[in-house]
């Protein structure tokens, strides 16, 4: 890589990362006027990297989210090194991320940042450097490895953690394999996390037609992986994988959704040897306990009193794990699964009326530690939405509404205390994405109508505008609950704070304080509310059926222009597919603006309102709730709900139709 590419590409990460999004104020970057000429034509470049970045980011939304959530895993990763016994700290690219050479100043652990020269002359970087935090400059090239050990002599300095950012845009598959052999070789225990362009994302990038998108897609990524590829290439150089992931995951992990189109692989892996007390136990790590210490859930107060919610529903299949589905709605659930180990005692939870009683019962079938055992187990089943409490109908209820205060008030104070009090219910999506929020308290407005929420960005949306959202969601749920003839006796979080445009994202999973719908502020529209507030109410393992149930309710509920209606309105005749098929292994649900998806929800959604036609929507909600909600299918009863013989008779008579 030539000095203009490298730091061409330190430049516009800088920019792409310094966008508004949800991790950012919201305020466009700005400096103070230049008062020489050297300093004006430095700003006028800036400038210049400023409106490339702007412009990839309207080509790929949430392409600057992505390097933002990467910034922040990675400075946690970096805090977390320390405190998990590594000896120093070997960070491959990122030298013109003048904030994280701050930080490393107070790791208080030896630190090598390497970057290519011109990156580090460019930033004048040498400030940063001291005893603590050393600078090593490579092209990135062949040999490079070995001139960097000859170097910083890292090859056993003792455990040391490598941080590798973006090798897609300085390296290429070699200089991958080559960095694995040598972190290989480094001391035993060290780990090294590193993040790689997926190979679709580089397909796509050098098919864009936008100037500075094609400049940027042919100075920047040289190549990509997948995620598999990637771990087999981890396996080969001798590493012990530890986690592979990708950017929808750092997304849900810092703000409880994920509606990233870019996307980006990572891969934690680890020296053989050595002793990490996170690796000591036999689940496999989350992203949450390499990067901080899980939080303990009862570490200030015993366990409380709890039951089970009379209406879930254990499934055990005789397999190695438990299902649990937790009904909401006649045509919507929620599941979590356990272990076996664990079914047992959430079985016998089931009538305990004290703590006492659960300690007797969890002694008597020799549990072991009775207090760590039972607080293990009621930890997983609140988190997950399942347990009542004996004084408050739900186990999140007191704390969200302490949180919603916070919002309302705008009271940086009791919005601190909210956010620590929602932590150690980091793993519920809807938990997250609220304690995520709450950092930017003084800049969110909160509006209520009955059992909806609206959350918005004082910034972009009006009192009025965010009140007349929850009027109409209000609205919109009464009115699809009666057309698909369903109860809905839950909550809805409607978040519009989101300036950037993005995909919506329904957390059907998170029914725990409140279902969160999640839509960026300028995506949202009427029917797009419509549309995943039908989601809300009814979800099933047919990823076509749902769409399509969705598409048909906003039609009739909220018609106007919006996916998949936004560019004309015919529907295609279908194609060869079985019915099938289509029903339970569709893979043309990407909301990706293209011909095909747009005709796969189309051509669900013309199913559905053929198969209302024909059988009424009593029959047809008894078809939908067949094919249940986490792939428990059940085709006969489908088929008897919609008074057909058969799947195949179905499909006859649906296609003589067309």
């Amino acid at each position: 890589m030539n000095a203009t590419t490298a730091v061409f590409r330190a430049r516009l990460g800088a920019a792409l990362r310094a966008l508004p999004s949800e991790l950012q104020d919201g305020a466009a970057i700005s400096g103070r006027p230049a008062d020489v000429p050297a300093r004006a034509a430095r700003r006028r470049a800036r400038r210049g990297i400023r409106h490339v970045a702007a412009d990839l980011e309207l080509a790929r939304p949430g392409l600057a989210l992505m390097m933002q959530l990467r910034a922040r895993l990675f400075h946690d990763a970096l805090r977390a090194a320390a405190v998990r016994g590594f000896q120093a700290v070997v960070i491959l690219g990122g030298a013109f991320d003048r904030a994280r050479m701050r930080r490393l100043r107070r790791l208080r652990l030896p630190v090598v940042v390497i970057d290519h020269p011109a990156v580090l002359a460019h930033a004048a970087l040498d400030r940063h450097a001291d005893g603590r935090v050393r600078l090593a400059s490579t092209d990135f090239g062949a040999g490079a490895w070995h001139e960097l050990q000859a170097q910083t002599r890292i090859a056993r300095a003792g455990a040391t953690f490598f941080l590798v950012e973006s090798v897609s845009m300085w390296g290429d598959a070699a200089a991958l394999s080559s960095c694995l052999r040598a972190v290989a070789a480094a001391a035993p225990g060290s780990e090294i996390l590193l993040n790689v362009l997926e190979s679709a994302t580089v397909d796509r990038a050098r098919q864009v037609t936008d100037v500075d998108a094609k400049r940027f897609a042919a100075a920047a990524p040289t190549f990509g992986i997948s995620r598999a590829r990637l771990m087999n290439e981890i396996v080969t150089a001798g590493l012990v994988p530890l986690r592979g992931f990708d950017s929808g995951e750092v997304q849900t992990a810092y703000l409880g959704i994920d509606d990233l189109l870019v996307r980006e692989a990572y891969a934690w892996a680890r020296v053989a040897g050595g002793t990490d007390a996170a690796n000591s136990r036999s689940q496999p790590l989350t992203l949450r306990d390499l990067i901080a210490a899980a939080p303990n859930r009862s570490a200030d107060q015993r366990p409380r009193v709890v039951r089970l919610r009379a209406d879930l529903r254990l499934h055990d299949d005789g397999d190695t794990r438990v299902r649990a589905v937790l009904p909401v709605t006649a045509l919507r659930g929620c599941g979590q699964t356990f272990a076996r180990r664990e079914s047992a005692v959430i079985r016998r939870l089931d009538g305990a009326t004290t703590t006492a009683d659960l300690a007797t019962l969890l002694r008597h079938h020799g549990d072991g530690d009775v207090e760590t055992r039972l607080t293990r187990v009621v930890d997983a089943l609140a988190t997950a939405g399942f347990l009542d409490d004996a004084d408050e109908p739900s186990s999140l209820g007191a704390t969200a509404a302490r949180a919603f205060a916070a919002i309302t008030g705008s009271d940086p104070v009791l919005a601190r205390d909210g956010a620590r009090a929602l932590a150690p219910f980091a793993t519920n999506p809807a938990a997250a994405h609220l304690r995520a929020r709450l950092r930017n308290v003084g800049r969110l407005l909160l509006e209520r109508e009955g059992d909806v929420a609206v959350l918005a960005a004082r910034a972009t949306t009006a009192d009025d505008e965010a009140r007349a959202i929850a009027q109409t969601a209000s609205r919109f749920l009464r009115a699809t609950a009666r057309l698909i003839r369903v109860r809905f006796a839950g909550r809805v979080l409607i978040d519009v704070t989101s300036s950037r445009r993005g995909m919506p994202v329904t957390m059907v999973a998170a029914a725990e304080p409140h279902t969160l719908v999640h839509i960026p502020q300028p995506s949202y529209s009427p029917a797009l509310l419509s549309h995943e507030l039908t989601h809300v109410l009814a979800m099933c393992a047919s990823r076509w059926l749902s769409e399509g149930l969705a598409v048909w309710a906003q039609r009739l509920i909220a018609p106007g222009q919006c996916f998949p209606d936004d560019v004309g309105t015919e529907n295609a005749v279908p194609g060869e597919q079985p019915l099938e098929q289509r029903l339970l292994a569709d893979t043309r649900f990407v909301r990706d603006g293209s011909d095909d998806a747009r005709r796969a929800y189309r051509e669900a959604a013309a199913f559905v309102e053929w198969l209302v036609r024909r059988s009424g929507v009593a029959a047809f909600t008894r078809f939908f709730a067949a094919f249940g909600v986490h792939g428990d299918v059940d085709i006969a009863a489908a088929c008897v709900a919609a008074d057909v013989p058969s799947l195949a008779a179905l499909e006859r008579e649906w296609r003589r139709s067309w």
